[in-house]
């Protein structure tokens, strides 16, 4: 688990060194609604901790803006706030998030200043331990992932189990912990009480928890089923080689016992054959072989429980090091500022290998880059290094959305070494003829719209998406006249160059207030579709569904529904794309994404407000109820540009 919290970004050119190897990087655009979605790609390192990808932060500041309000872990808002900072674009937005944040570095591109801590590994199971007795031990490994240096640090274990894990208080505390630098903590579960046990490690600086581990095990009870030796340690091995040992598992009471087995720990890094266990006869011993392949450097600590019933339980502690490389990149982070579409930003980034001994070696190397950032040539994939030695890659391609701040990370990895994750950051943004809303309709007594391109409705009344036109209905109320929808009543919008735009930029979004006139009966009802001359279901829906009652977002096939059920009275709803992730609002609040594998493309159909046409032109799904403030655009909202729609 880790934590993140942004701050001003440092004036350029203030960066690390860049030694010889060199890694160009610069912003993409992502095309087509739908795909694998890659843009919290899992780390090559699954005991890295960076699984959570970078959630939370808020945005950093733009030009003229401020920097975002906190964000937590998983876009939640409770992180730090940021200050003020640049001269002339917007305000970041809370929310936190890919997109949680307006503008760009407001110096140009340049590093990011990160205070960043992770944790490795970000859980552990301790497995099963004799009670009141000493049992495993785990070096728990704390690296500055950030951009600055971490002073005044203190581990603690908190929880309600906190008394049965053991750790040096004064550990990683002798002095500041660099940038890439780590230090380690020795956990030893010492079970207090039979039964499960848990607590979590905490690296902090003052009050603030920079890194968190969850510790977990179980205590238990010495019966007669025993195991010899107790532990076995397998010493320093290279990561991927293997070395085997064995351990002797007795039944000592006058029965036969059936035997159970569980492990616990880094249990990748040990095999082990248990045929011999199915049932040991009175006094019968079984020889377990056990293989240490560790899957990574550093302490590897597993557990083996073999488990007799009213016999007890047999516990075998494993533990071994893994030695190896370390892949190293410099900056570890970097923001390439704002980039207009057509525009290209380009950074060199330098990869190096430390951690080896003697002739060793680390390879072949491999390298994951996300949609948003590309890379050119390259020199070091299926590339072995040693101590010292790099590689090269260079990129350099033009932005063309979607537009937006967008955080995430290159992966690099190499067998027998620890992976290496660059976070970079762009802030895309279109030019002045594009990205802009290309469709309003009001339908305050009229379907015009009110927009520059002129793409205005006729009211239509039928089944068929050729139906005559008919006058359309309104009613009013306290805030205006709106739609009202009855009786296969719809509205078309005739195609135009300006609503095939989506099928170029791969981006839209649709948002619109709804007040439906029931929820009763069964179907799904559409206030809004968007279809190719192809399939069955619109590229892009908004509507109810009954008689569940609840909101959708559709793309295709892949229908995104609403946490909660549809209140009564006006609610707005908008649905976005950001290329590949579809995402649901409900009165300015996200509620869901979904990730369907369908793309804009040309040509577009009509635009049906109140129903949606299938394959053979039949127009089905009809709204009932009011509509007003349908809004069309053809790029993907960030959440603050949502809420501002509500607010309107």
């Amino acid at each position: 688990m880790e934590l993140l919290v942004h701050k001003i970004p440092v004036p350029y050119p203030k960066f690390l060194p860049l030694p010889k190897c060199l890694l160009l990087v610069s912003a993409v655009a992502w095309l087509g609604c739908g795909g694998q979605k890659v843009d919290s790609m899992e780390p090559i390192d699954l005991d890295s901790g960076l699984s959570d990808g970078l959630m939370g932060g808020g945005g950093l500041a733009g030009s003229a803006g401020k920097v975002g309000h906190g964000g937590g872990l998983d876009g939640d808002a409770a992180a730090a706030t940021g200050g003020s900072s640049g001269s002339g674009g917007g305000a970041a937005n809370a929310d936190g998030g890919i997109n949680g944040g307006q503008g760009g570095n407001p110096n140009g591109p340049g590093p990011m200043e990160i205070v960043k801590a992770v944790v490795r590994p970000a859980s552990f199971d301790f497995g099963d331990g004799y009670s009141s007795d000493v049992g495993a031990t785990k070096i728990l490994e704390f690296t500055n992932q950030g951009t600055v240096p971490l002073d005044g640090l203190m581990a603690s274990v908190e929880g309600t189990g906190a008394s049965s894990f053991a750790v040096d208080p004064a550990a990683c505390t002798t002095a500041a912990l660099g940038v890439g630098q780590s230090c380690n903590i020795s956990v030893t579960f010492r079970p207090t009480a039979v039964g499960p046990l848990a607590s979590s490690l905490h690296l902090k600086r003052g009050a603030t928890s920079l890194a968190v581990a969850a510790l977990s095990g179980r205590g238990v009870a010495q019966g007669t089923l025993t195991v010899s030796p107790a532990s076995l340690s397998f010493g320093s091995i290279a990561v991927g080689e293997p070395k085997t040992l064995t351990a002797k598992i007795k039944n000592n009471s006058a029965s036969p016992v059936p035997v159970t087995v569980k492990t616990s720990g880094d249990t990748m890094d040990f095999k082990f054959n248990t045929s011999c266990l199915a049932n040991l006869t009175a006094g019968q011993e079984c020889t377990v072989h056990i293989a240490f392949v560790p899957t990574d450097r550093g302490s590897r600590v597993a557990s083996i429980s073999f488990d007799g019933g009213a016999a007890g339980v047999a516990v075998l502690n494993l533990s071994g090091d893994g030695e190896g490389g370390i892949l190293q990149v410099n900056p570890p982070s970097w923001d390439f500022g704002s980039v207009q579409r057509g525009q290209s930003a380009n950074k060199e980034f330098v990869v190096n290998v430390s951690g080896l001994t003697g002739a060793n070696e680390v390879g072949p190397v491999l390298l994951e880059v996300p949609p948003g950032f590309t890379l050119g040539a390259d020199g070091c994939t299926g590339k072995k290094l040693s101590n010292g030695q790099s590689c090269a890659f260079t990129a350099g391609v033009a932005s063309g959305g979607p537009f937006g701040v967008t955080q995430t990370y290159i992966h690099l990895r190499a067998a027998k070494a620890r992976s290496a994750s660059v976070l970079v950051q762009a802030t895309t943004s279109p030019d002045a003829t594009n990205g802009r809303v290309i469709g309003e309709w009001v339908f305050d007594q009229s379907t015009q719209d009110s927009s520059p391109h002129g793409n205005h409705g006729i009211g239509v009344q039928g089944n068929t998406e050729d139906a005559p036109s008919a006058n359309a209905k309104y009613a009013s109320d306290p805030d205006g006249y709106h739609l009202d929808l009855a009786e296969q009543r719809w509205v078309r919008i005739p195609t135009s160059q300006s609503l095939r735009r989506p099928s170029t930029s791969g981006a839209i979004s649709a948002a619109l207030w709804m007040r439906p006139a029931t929820t009763r009966g069964e179907g799904d009802d559409y206030a809004f579709s968007w279809s190719t001359t192809a399939g069955e279901y619109p590229q892009l829906g908004i509507g109810i569904i009954r008689p569940e009652g609840r909101w959708f977002v559709s793309a295709g096939v892949t229908m995104l529904k609403s946490s909660k059920p549809i209140a009564s009275g006006w609610h707005h709803v908008a649905a976005t794309c950001d290329g590949y992730t579809l995402r649901l609002y409900i009165d300015g609040q996200p509620d869901g994404e979904a990730y369907p594998a369908v793309s804009f493309k040309s040509p577009l159909r009509p635009v049906v407000v109140g129903g949606r046409p299938t394959a053979d032109g039949t127009v089905v799904g009809f709204f009932e109820g009011g509509l007003r403030g349908l809004r069309l655009f053809d790029r993907n909202l960030a959440p603050a540009e949502v809420q501002d729609q509500f607010s309107r």
